[in-house]
């Protein structure tokens, strides 16, 4: 893009103005500099500060007369000259034309809910006791469930090698090895095993040798379940267990639909991209790779693991596949809503963050500050309330047909398809 020295020397002379006026120039009061000296002076910054606020968005604005971009233009040269005026050079990937279809009255099947609320509830305040769980010292002999706190020395039957002595707790079970070993001594005992390790046990210094265990149980205890009762509850925030189970069963008939909707949406995309497999730019595909990667082994380092060269190979094709998907997704929805006639507001916007905000039970402002800084813009907002109410839009008027948990045979039952929200299949 060319423009003419008239159409951008106001702009510059009003920057060198600005300088001018505001700088320490030793020798002269501030606001006395002459023009020519501060163009001498501030030449450099005065073009960039011309170049980031009119020639860029002049660049974008006249390219997207002409094109979509996938992403804002990135400027690959450009000169400025008094008397020739400016010459600008920008590189971007256009957004492939396309058109999706079969989005309308859309059938999809989805298996049914295998619980109930009432079941969730049972499984909550069970998890719940098993976190209060309290260990009492028994002087009876390990059964199974009970906690065997030993002294473990392990001892390379060949080389007579002995490792470092290590101290820890074990949970008593049938498995084979030490855990099972444990059945029926008493805090005291002290006794010894064999054991083989395969080839490719984790534990280097392990794998493939014969191995004696020597063993000395230092305490062993008994798991106590809390009882669940008005005290359990109260430690919980509750009056009594009655009120905590009715809040829990609340939330259970909440989350079974919150489940039941996230499976209906997930086939949904499914079988739209089915449908609809529309060319992808490259550049959002690996920027979506790239967010998800980083996410993955974020995620794997802050649980203690790390990500081994073979494994990152093994797991990178995978990350790849759900980049293509979910920007897919996204291309696909954009599109219906683009369709759909679909409009979001300023006040849409503000409202979305006021949600986000009661949401997490902070401040508006707070909230707009915890955007800014993961960089996620109003335009990101919109976008997202887009995508949103496309997936609506779809959603309410799929046929949804529900079936049943496949079972051993691998057989299904399948449920009588209706429009979603309807009995008949009818739009109210």
């Amino acid at each position: 893009m060319h423009l003419e020295p008239e159409e951008v020397l106001p702009d510059y002379r009003r920057i060198l103005r600005f300088y001018a006026q505001n700088a320490k120039v030793p020798g002269f009061r501030r606001g006395k500099v002459p023009l020519s000296l501060a163009e001498r002076l501030f030449h450099e910054k005065a073009v960039a500060r011309l170049l980031e606020e009119k020639l860029i968005p002049l660049l974008r604005e006249e390219i997207l007369k002409r094109a979509k971009p996938v992403r804002n233009p990135l400027l690959k040269d450009w000169s400025f000259d008094r008397e020739k005026g400016v010459d600008l050079e920008a590189e971007f990937e256009e957004m492939p034309e396309y058109e999706v279809e079969g989005y309308e009255e859309l059938e999809v099947e989805v298996e049914k809910i295998d619980t109930s609320p009432e079941k969730m509830v049972e499984n909550t305040l069970e998890d719940l006791r098993r976190k209060n769980t309290v260990l009492e010292k028994k002087d009876e002999p390990a059964q199974v469930g009970d906690q065997v706190y030993i002294h473990l020395q392990r001892m390379d039957k060949n080389t007579k090698k002995r490792f470092p002595l290590e101290k820890y707790m074990v949970e008593v079970s049938d498995q084979e090895g030490l855990p099972s070993n444990l059945i029926g001594k008493k805090a005291g005992e002290t006794f010894s095993y064999t054991e083989t390790y395969p080839e490719d046990y984790p534990v280097k210094r392990l794998a493939g040798k014969e191995i004696v265990h020597e063993v000395k149980v230092l305490d062993v205890r008994r798991p106590v379940l809390p009882p669940l009762d008005d005290e359990f509850a109260k430690k919980y925030g509750y009056k009594n267990l009655q009120e905590m189970k009715k809040e829990l069963l609340k939330r259970a008939k909440e989350q079974i639909k919150e489940m039941r909707e996230g499976r209906i949406e997930e086939e949904i995309k499914k079988k739209l991209r089915e449908k609809n497999p529309i060319p992808l730019p490259e550049v959002l595909v690996d920027e979506e790779f790239r967010k998800l990667a980083t996410s993955t082994l974020m995620d794997i380092t802050a649980r203690g693991g790390r990500v081994s060269e073979e494994e990152w190979v093994a797991m990178s094709p995978q990350i790849k596949k759900e980049a293509e998907r979910r920007v897919r997704d996204r291309f696909i929805l954009l599109k219906i809503g683009e369709k759909q006639g679909f409009q979001v507001e300023k006040k849409d916007i503000r409202e979305k963050i006021k949600e986000m905000a009661s949401a997490r039970g902070i401040t508006q402002k707070r909230m707009r500050e915890l955007l800014k800084k993961e960089g996620i813009t109003d335009e990101d907002l919109k976008e997202s309330l887009l995508i949103e109410r496309a997936l609506n839009y779809v959603k309410e008027h799929a046929i949804i047909k529900e079936k049943e948990k496949k079972t051993r045979k691998g057989k299904t039952k399948d449920s009588k398809g209706t429009k979603k929200g309807t009995k008949k299949g009818k739009k109210k």
